[in-house]
């Protein structure tokens, strides 16, 4: 049966919020022109919305929408920036909306202002009242949640319960990963030299690097085989693999960029494993984490 509150929510509107969100450029670091328009959006829909700019360029907006009765407090929270990588133009495609941040995350911030439209527009007497939090350093590694951790130092904020609206789907799931980047970076003594000239038996930082990258490709199959309730697998990916700077040089250092998901257990051994890698063949690891970065990061150094 139709709720008179489902009744009034406007698919087009949705659209057209994420559309005009997206095609307002928020990199990491940038994230003002953003979050003026959301504003404008949460203050139209009916909400008291405050501002806090604690990191030059990149505010964290804090909108309430009050009941009539009294209640408890729901958080919706999102971010508003977007990795800097070039897209193209918001469009429309097959019924699906297509831009830079579209589904990462200002589709899910358009259906935040839907709810409260819609409840507005139902004349619904709500009980206790709705919060929003859109904050703008999220996307790692350019932002790892410096302005969260300072709006929480400053402001005293308080809910009952929090929706987090990263990567929603059709289902609302009581657990997500967490997530820590990380860095290894392969050096060998000496400086990079001619393939021909280098002295035999001279470690290769590639094939160091391809060792530890197969036994990543491992853990992730032994990984596959735990699934995680509600969630799925935990799991390492690398993005980015880098070294050399010439076709017949051999290069002095590697290194490779990625990203581990996890569930509660966190990340243990994987130092470990990599030194005795790079011991072998006497290549320095070294790896670090910010001082705020969440305990998976940590598995750099355990």
């Amino acid at each position: 049966m139709t709720t008179p509150f489902l009744k009034c929510v406007t698919i087009e509107r949705i659209v057209a919020d994420t559309l005009q969100l997206v095609n307002i450029p928020s990199p990491t670091g940038d994230s003002r022109e953003a979050a003026n328009y959301y504003a404008q959006l949460l203050t139209e829909s009916g909400c008291r919305v405050d501002r806090y700019e604690f990191l030059p360029n990149n505010p964290t907006l804090v909108a309430v929408y009050e009941g009539e009765l009294l209640g408890k407090t729901i958080l919706f929270t999102g971010h508003l920036d977007t990795i800097p990588l070039a897209h193209g133009p918001a469009r429309i495609e097959n019924g699906r909306v297509y831009g830079r941040g579209a589904n990462d995350m200002k589709g899910s911030l358009a259906c935040i202002v839907e709810v409260i439209r819609a409840i507005r527009d139902s004349k619904a007497r709500l009980k206790g009242r709705l919060m929003i939090v859109a904050n703008s350093l999220h996307e790692s590694p350019g932002g790892r949640g410096e302005d969260l951790y300072a709006l929480v130092e400053n402001v005293n904020l308080q809910a009952d319960a929090a929706v987090v609206m990263e990567g929603a789907t059709r289902d609302c799931t009581i657990a997500q990963f967490g997530s820590a980047t990380f860095d290894i970076v392969e050096r060998r003594t000496g400086e990079p030299s001619h393939q021909l000239y280098t002295p035999e038996g001279t470690p290769h930082p590639i094939s160091v690097l391809s060792e530890i990258i197969r036994q990543l490709e491992a853990r992730n199959e032994l990984l596959r085989l735990e699934p995680i309730e509600d969630i799925g697998n935990a799991s390492y990916f690398i993005g980015v693999v880098q070294s050399g700077k010439f076709y017949n040089q051999h290069p002095k250092t590697a290194e490779l960029s990625g990203v581990r998901r996890y569930g509660g257990d966190g990340v243990r051994r994987r130092r470990t494993r990599t030194s005795r890698t790079a011991g072998r063949h006497r290549i320095a690891i070294s790896g670090g984490y910010p001082a705020q970065a969440s305990e998976g990061a940590r598995w750099l150094s355990d």
